[in-house]
């Protein structure tokens, strides 16, 4: 019984928090259960929170089993402000960092699909690190499914994690990914990939690729942070959130993105999430109340009866967002 929404939809004393919402240091401010009132919805702003997990009447037999859990997200958040924090000293805290990627791809590999909580949804001082969480939970699963060898996929996801950290390293933040590139290559084999991760991780044409066309292993790997990372940019813009950043990506096909690069994210990350409000072909309106094995083909409940709809039971399927 939850929903991830934009908070400023939110009505005061419409909705309670069903997860419990972070403060700036990564402690409980807000728990689960606690309506949101107009004073509750302004704090949460104030401290550029913009998302959140809620229960309102709407969502009221919604699942969510793939969300992921979010004491075991924020250690993982807390875990990538102690490495960043750490690195602008020259320190490196290799063991949290390997603790947090091994625990982010054994997630990966036991579970159907994770979803991670937005960004957004904790203050701004965390949200750097709580991206890079993000970008690597993501990559991780697409590194499952494309099924990459198990050197490979802890190396992509240390590197999603580390793909941002040149922005402590440096004041000028168009150099933010040379500056990673040489602090964590540092502390990497020669051999090692994830340096050039962290270096390459910001998107560019397809075009710019040729001068990787020599080493295919490293151009997945590269590629597949570059695409985690601009799908949570996008997710934490505009109100259509997750299912914004998935149609603006699907745009990019063949000038950004190949199409099985595509293709493989879509199959780990949901268009429609549970809670959001979508319109059939047919016009209707419905509520994903539950994710299937197929992302496209959520479970429904038509908007105005207490009815489930099994996606093998419709005639038509999700057209476009209502409301996310």
């Amino acid at each position: 019984m939850v929903h991830i929404t934009d908070l400023s939809t939110v009505p005061p004393e419409q909705a309670a928090a069903s997860r419990p919402v972070y403060g700036t240091i990564g402690q409980p401010i807000i728990e689960p259960g606690t309506v949101l009132s107009a004073a509750l919805l302004e704090d949460m702003r104030r401290l550029g929170i913009r998302h959140a997990v809620i229960t309102d009447e709407e969502t009221r037999d919604v699942r969510f089993d793939e969300l992921i859990e979010s004491k075991l997200w924020m250690r993982y958040v807390l875990i990538m402000r102690k490495v960043y924090l750490n690195a602008t000293s020259g320190d490196f805290a290799e063991f949290e960092l390997f603790d947090a990627a091994m625990s982010i791809v054994e997630q990966a590999r036991t579970r159907s699909m994770i979803v991670p909580l937005p960004t957004s949804s904790v203050p701004c001082a965390l949200q750097p690190f709580a991206h890079v969480v993000n970008v690597a939970i993501w990559a991780a699963q697409i590194g499952v499914h494309i099924d990459l060898h198990a050197s490979s996929l802890v190396d992509l996801t240390v590197g999603c994690l580390l793909h941002d950290i040149g922005k402590l390293l440096t004041e000028q933040q168009s150099e933010h990914a040379e500056a990673g590139y040489r602090f964590v290559k540092r502390q990497f084999p020669p051999s090692s990939d994830i340096p050039h991760i962290v270096l390459q991780h910001q998107n560019v044409p397809m075009a710019g690729l040729r001068r990787f066309t020599l080493d295919k292993p490293f151009v997945e790997l590269t590629r597949i942070c570059q695409m985690c990372n601009y799908l949570d940019h996008l997710s934490c813009e505009g109100e259509a959130m997750h299912y914004g950043a998935l149609e603006v990506l699907m745009a990019l096909h063949n000038t950004m993105f190949t199409g099985d690069e595509l293709q493989a994210l879509v199959q780990v990350a949901p268009k429609y999430m549970p809670g959001s409000t979508i319109k059939v072909h047919d016009g209707r309106t419905a509520v994903v109340v539950k994710l299937t094995e197929r992302a496209d083909r959520p479970m429904l409940r038509f908007s105005g009866t207490s009815t489930i709809v099994m996606p093998d039971g419709l005639s038509s399927m999700p057209a476009s967002l209502v409301k996310p």
